[in-house]
C-alpha cells in the first residue's frame, strides 16, 4: 500500500474538535526525504561556490527592532523591476535583516523560548552561531540561493531540539499546505477556521510562492516530471497489519496520515471481537491528528469525549493578526489566574513569565456514525521519536484511560494545535512556531517533557515483547 508522505516537520496536530492538524513530522537537518549527502552536494557546495567564506563582522548596522516592516505581516512587495527580474538569490543584508526579524518575531509570539534554559539550550549562542554562519559564507556582493537559506536555518534550529516546532518550512510541505490548512476546519470566518484561512493567505503571498516554486522546480522539475520525481522521493508504506503473539491483532502506524483513516477503521472493524489490539506508533513523528481522531477514537467511543486544557500564550502582534485579538476566540474569553490554573495543573513546573497569559480551551470528540462493538483492551506502543500528532494520541490515551501505553517517554508537543508561520519580509521564507504551550495532566510542559508511558521499557528491551508479556499477565 503506497501513500504520499509529507516528511519534514512543519505543522502539527489538533487537540480540539474544532481544529485540524495538517501533517507535522519531526525534522532534522535537511528538508523532506532529501538525503544529507544530497543537501551537502547541492546546497553547501553551491553556497561555497557563490561565497568564498570571506569574513564579515557578525553584527548588523540596523537591528530588527529598527527595521520598518511595511505591509506587516506580509513580505515586502516587489518593485515592478524586481517582480520580473529578481531570481532566487539574496544578499547578505537581506538575509541578516530577515534573520534578526525572525528572532524578534519568535521571541514576541512563541511561548516556548522561555523554556530554552530548562532544556540546556543557550539561546543567545544559538542565535549568534546562526547569524555568524551566514556572515561567514556570504561577503559583500555575494548572494545565496533560497534553498541554502532553508538548509542553513534548519541547521541552526536543530540545536533547539525541536523546541516549540520552530523550523523553516521545507518546499515539499509548502506545496501540500497551500490547500490543506483550510480543509476540514469548518467556518473560515471564525474560530480555528479563521486562523487557518489567515495563515493560508499569508503563506501564499507572491514572494513566498515564487521562492518555493523556484526551489521545487530546481529539485523536481515541472508538471508530470515533478509529480514523478516527488513520488520517487516521498512515497512510502505507512501501515502494516498482522497478528502477533497468540494471534493478537497488530497495526503499525508509521505516520499520522488522514488518507489512512479508512484502512485503520477497516482493521478495527475486522477485529472488533478481539480481546486485545496492539497499536504500534514507535517511530511515528507526527502528521494529522484526524488519522487517530477519526480512524481510532471516533468509531470506538459510544459517548462524546470532552477535554479541557490549559495553554500558555503570548499576545504578540503576529499572533493577534491570526487570532484577530489578544487570544483566539475558540478559547474561553477570560485568561485564567495562577491560582485557577494550579487547581487544574497542580504540579505545574513551567516558568512564570510576565509575557505569558494562560487560557482554557475545551474540546469534544464525538462518536462516528459507524460504531464498532469493541469491548477489549487497547495497547499503544511508543518511543522517544513519538512527537506532535502521534504524541497527541499518546496524551489522549493517558488522560482518557483509552489505551495502556508501553514504551519510552515520548518527545511531546502533542497538546497544542496547528503551528503558525512567519513570512520573512525580504526572502519570503516561512518559519513555523507553536503559538500555544501545552501541559501534561501532571502539570509538566508537554513540549519539553513528553508523555510518560504506563509501562516503561528499559534499554535493551523490545516494546512489543514487553507488551505481549503484560497482556499474558493480565489474562
Amino acid at each position: 500500500m503506497k501513500r504520499y508522505k509529507i516528511k519534514a516537520a512543519v505543522c502539527v496536530i489538533v487537540s480540539c474538535a474544532i481544529m485540524t492538524g495538517c501533517g507535522s513530522t519531526r525534522l532534522t537537518i535537511g528538508m523532506g526525504e532529501v538525503s544529507e549527502s544530497m543537501v551537502q552536494k547541492e546546497i553547501v557546495e553551491e553556497v561555497n561556490h557563490i561565497a568564498e567564506r570571506s569574513t564579515v563582522e557578525d553584527t548588523a548596522e540596523t537591528r530588527a527592532e529598527d527595521l520598518p516592516w511595511e505591509g506587516f505581516p506580509f513580505p515586502y512587495a516587489y518593485s515592478e523591476e524586481d517582480r520580473d527580474t529578481k531570481e532566487n538569490y539574496f544578499t547578505l543584508k537581506e538575509v541578516l535583516d530577515d534573520y534578526d526579524i525572525m528572532w524578534e518575531q519568535l521571541e514576541e509570539n512563541s511561548p516556548y523560548l522561555i523554556m530554552a534554559e530548562e532544556m540546556g539550550i543557550d539561546l543567545e549562542e544559538v542565535k549568534r552561531k546562526g547569524r555568524s554562519f551566514f556572515s561567514q559564507v556570504l561577503g559583500e556582493n555575494k548572494v545565496i540561493k533560497g534553498e541554502g537559506i532553508l538548509w542553513a536555518l534548519n541547521r541552526g534550529f536543530d540545536e533547539l531540539k525541536w523546541l516549540g516546532h520552530i523550523s523553516a518550512v521545507p518546499p515539499e510541505n509548502y506545496e501540500y499546505l497551500k490547500t490543506a490548512l483550510t480543509q476540514n476546519v469548518g467556518d473560515l470566518t471564525k474560530g480555528f477556521g479563521k486562523v487557518m484561512a489567515r495563515q493560508t493567505e499569508l503563506m501564499t503571498n507572491e514572494k513566498t510562492d515564487k521562492l518555493y516554486e523556484y526551489i521545487l522546480t530546481d529539485r523536481f522539475g515541472t508538471g508530470e516530471e515533478r509529480k514523478k520525481n516527488e513520488a520517487a522521493v516521498i512515497t512510502k508504506d505507512e501501515i502494516e497489519i498482522g497478528k502477533v503473539g497468540t494471534g493478537i491483532p497488530y497495526i503499525k502506524i508509521k505516520t499520522c496520515n488522514e488518507k489512512d483513516i479508512d484502512e485503520i477503521r477497516n482493521f478495527l472493524k475486522e477485529n472488533e471481537k478481539a480481546e486485545n489490539i496492539i497499536i504500534d506508533m514507535q517511530g511515528n513523528t507526527g502528521g494529522n491528528t484526524l488519522a487517530w481522531r477519526e480512524g481510532i477514537v471516533a468509531p470506538l467511543i459510544q459517548e462524546p469525549v470532552k477535554q479541557e486544557k490549559v495553554w500558555a500564550i503570548k499576545s504578540g502582534r503576529l499572533n493577534q493578526y491570526y487570532w484577530d485579538g489578544e487570544q483566539p476566540d475558540y478559547t474561553l474569553p477570560d485568561p485564567i489566574s495562577k491560582e485557577e490554573r494550579e487547581k487544574t495543573l497542580q504540579n505545574m513546573n513551567s516558568k512564570d513569565d510576565d509575557t505569558l497569559q494562560y487560557v482554557l480551551v475545551k474540546s469534544t470528540i464525538s462518536p462516528s456514525q459507524e460504531h464498532f462493538e469493541f469491548e477489549g483492551r487497547l495497547w499503544l506502543l511508543v518511543d522517544e521519536k513519538v512527537y506532535s500528532a502521534s504524541d497527541a494520541f499518546t496524551l489522549f490515551c493517558k488522560e482518557q484511560n483509552f489505551a495502556t501505553i508501553v514504551g519510552k517517554v515520548t518527545s511531546g508537543n502533542g497538546g497544542g494545535t496547528q503551528p503558525q508561520c512567519i513570512a520573512l519580509p525580504n526572502t519570503g521564507v516561512l518559519i513555523y512556531y507553536d503559538a500555544f504551550m501545552s501541559f501534561n495532566s501532571d502539570g509538566s510542559c508537554n513540549g519539553i517533557h513528553g508523555e510518560q508511558p504506563d509501562i516503561e521499557v528499559q534499554d535493551g528491551e523490545d516494546a512489543l515483547e514487553v507488551c505481549l508479556k503484560a497482556i499474558e499477565a493480565s489474562e
